[in-house]
């Protein structure tokens, strides 16, 4: 079926259906919306996140549960992995970004993200998922020596701590590889002591930014092979 005329009205769907849980109707509008944008960035910026953002206001408003949020980010983690099986394989020896969040943050739903957008531009991509010690990210950057490592960063429990292992990942890493990071904890202080990232004042358009780091850093990657 075609999407409806507004984005408002389409949103407004999918927020109904994330909080009833009804799975089967949260698949068939993730799946409009994709058709209907063509682009996992735009659907993550102009549909997932916006939905996200008003689920979260409606929590504290006390119009909504933390279950409803949780069981709504299952949900779109199982669809989110159909769409990765539409998406074409990359090359075997294309460039690869690797990423995940950092010790006790927990939300799934932008890193899966992350790791679509970098597959749809052509890169081969790895999720490692959540929760991960950046200690364990950096022996995964060792072992398969990846052009990027991201960081989802949704919830920092220390932010100090958070800074040294972060500081520590980044001389850890091989010298060709880089580390970018966003999220709704980063802002313009931790970006400015950690490393290049995406502009935390520019938010709604996250994953569009992403878009455009992963397409200018192909050629330099393939000057460089």
């Amino acid at each position: 079926d075609g999407a409806p005329c507004s984005r408002e009205d389409r949103r407004e769907e999918f927020l109904r259906a994330l909080e009833v849980g009804d799975e089967s109707d949260c698949r068939r509008l993730l799946w409009r919306e994709y058709a209907y944008t063509r682009s996992v960035a735009a659907l993550a910026d102009n549909f997932i996140a916006p939905t996200f953002q008003r689920m979260g206001t409606r929590w504290e408003c006390g119009e909504t549960s933390v279950y409803q949020e949780r069981r709504g980010c299952e949900i779109c983690a199982r669809v989110f992995r159909e769409i990765r099986q539409h998406i074409p394989t990359p090359p075997a020896g294309g460039p690869l970004a690797i990423g995940g969040t950092p010790s006790g943050d927990y939300y799934q739903i932008a890193t899966h993200l992350v790791d679509l957008v970098f597959r749809e531009q052509g890169w081969r991509s790895m999720n490692l998922g959540c929760n991960l010690p950046l200690s364990t990210m950096a022996e995964a950057a060792d072992a398969h020596q990846p052009r990027f490592v991201w960081l989802s960063v949704s919830h920092l429990v220390d932010r100090s701590q958070f800074v040294r292992e972060c500081i520590e990942l980044q001389r850890a890493l091989p010298e060709t590889t880089s580390m970018v990071m966003g999220g709704r904890a980063v802002d313009d202080s931790l970006q400015k002591q950690l490393c290049e990232s995406f502009p935390s004042k520019n938010r709604p358009q996250f994953f569009y930014n992403l878009v455009q780091l992963a397409r200018a850093s192909r050629p330099q990657i393939a000057k460089s092979g």
